[in-house]
Protein backbone atom coordinates (compact mmCIF):
# COMPACT_ATOMS: atom_id res chain seq x y z
CA UNK A 1 0.00 0.00 0.00
CA UNK A 2 1.17 3.67 -0.67
CA UNK A 3 0.54 6.55 0.90
CA UNK A 4 1.61 10.52 0.16
CA UNK A 5 1.93 13.76 0.17
CA UNK A 6 2.17 15.91 -2.36
CA UNK A 7 3.70 19.35 -2.04
CA UNK A 8 0.92 20.81 -2.28
CA UNK A 9 -0.71 19.18 0.67
CA UNK A 10 -2.86 16.03 -1.78
CA UNK A 11 -2.72 13.09 -0.36
CA UNK A 12 -1.88 10.66 -2.50
CA UNK A 13 -2.90 6.82 -2.32
CA UNK A 14 -2.86 3.42 -4.40
CA UNK A 15 -6.32 1.68 -4.71
CA UNK A 16 -5.54 -0.75 -2.17
CA UNK A 17 -5.02 1.80 0.57
CA UNK A 18 -7.76 3.77 -0.82
CA UNK A 19 -9.87 0.49 -0.78
CA UNK A 20 -9.16 0.08 2.83
CA UNK A 21 -9.86 3.67 4.00
CA UNK A 22 -13.31 4.28 2.13
CA UNK A 23 -14.08 0.64 2.53
CA UNK A 24 -15.06 0.22 -1.07
CA UNK A 25 -13.85 -2.45 -3.66
CA UNK A 26 -10.80 -1.50 -5.88
CA UNK A 27 -12.89 -2.29 -8.62
CA UNK A 28 -15.20 0.61 -8.08
CA UNK A 29 -12.29 2.49 -7.12
CA UNK A 30 -10.55 1.66 -10.48
CA UNK A 31 -14.11 2.21 -12.74
CA UNK A 32 -14.55 5.68 -10.91
CA UNK A 33 -11.68 7.54 -10.35
CA UNK A 34 -9.29 8.57 -12.18
CA UNK A 35 -5.42 8.12 -11.32
CA UNK A 36 -3.46 11.17 -11.27
CA UNK A 37 0.06 9.95 -10.84
CA UNK A 38 2.33 6.51 -10.82
CA UNK A 39 4.79 5.79 -8.61
CA UNK A 40 8.00 6.01 -10.05
CA UNK A 41 9.09 2.51 -8.20
CA UNK A 42 6.16 0.22 -8.86
CA UNK A 43 4.26 1.73 -11.79
CA UNK A 44 1.11 1.94 -9.34
CA UNK A 45 -1.51 4.48 -9.56
CA UNK A 46 -2.00 7.09 -7.54
CA UNK A 47 -5.53 8.64 -6.13
CA UNK A 48 -6.17 12.09 -4.80
CA UNK A 49 -7.84 10.61 -1.84
CA UNK A 50 -10.41 13.70 -1.53
CA UNK A 51 -11.24 13.80 -4.70
CA UNK A 52 -11.90 10.44 -5.23
CA UNK A 53 -13.90 10.44 -1.65
CA UNK A 54 -16.12 12.88 -3.27
CA UNK A 55 -16.62 10.76 -6.36
CA UNK A 56 -17.98 7.74 -4.66
CA UNK A 57 -20.11 9.74 -1.99
CA UNK A 58 -22.97 9.18 -5.24
CA UNK A 59 -21.71 5.55 -6.17
CA UNK A 60 -24.30 3.19 -4.71
CA UNK A 61 -23.04 0.45 -2.36
CA UNK A 62 -24.04 -2.85 -2.95
CA UNK A 63 -25.23 -5.03 -0.07
CA UNK A 64 -24.73 -8.89 0.32
CA UNK A 65 -27.45 -11.46 1.17
CA UNK A 66 -25.85 -13.48 3.66
CA UNK A 67 -28.04 -17.06 3.69
CA UNK A 68 -28.39 -18.67 7.49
Amino acid sequence: MITRRAGDGTVLMDREDLAAWLDRPTTTIRAHCTPVAYDPTTRRALYDAEACREQLVHVMRRFRVVDG
